[in-house]
């Protein structure tokens, strides 16, 4: 059965950001948490002037579109957008 969901409007594309990392605990200089470097690989299903919607899973046989394990990206944590393609 095909899908009523059409996957080919979106990109999907492996991007490369950097994530804030926090401590709450009183913290030598040295112990103090830094950004980590992610990679995420989904569908962008939507963008605006501040970044992007990953959607890592889509729903194909229900009646209307769902996502699951999506995540905004901030285009100033952003490092790289590489699109892939068949």
């Amino acid at each position: 059965m095909p899908s009523p969901i059409d996957t080919s409007r979106w990109r999907f594309a492996e991007i490369i950001w950097n994530d804030a990392n926090a401590s709450s605990d009183w913290d030598k200089l040295e112990d103090i948490p830094r950004s980590r470097q992610m990679i995420t690989r989904g569908w962008i299903i939507s963008e605006d002037k501040r970044g992007i919607t990953v959607a890592a899973t889509l729903d194909l046989e229900g009646p209307e579109e769902q996502f699951s394990e999506s995540i905004a990206i901030p285009f100033g944590c952003i490092v790289e957008i590489k699109e892939i393609t068949k």
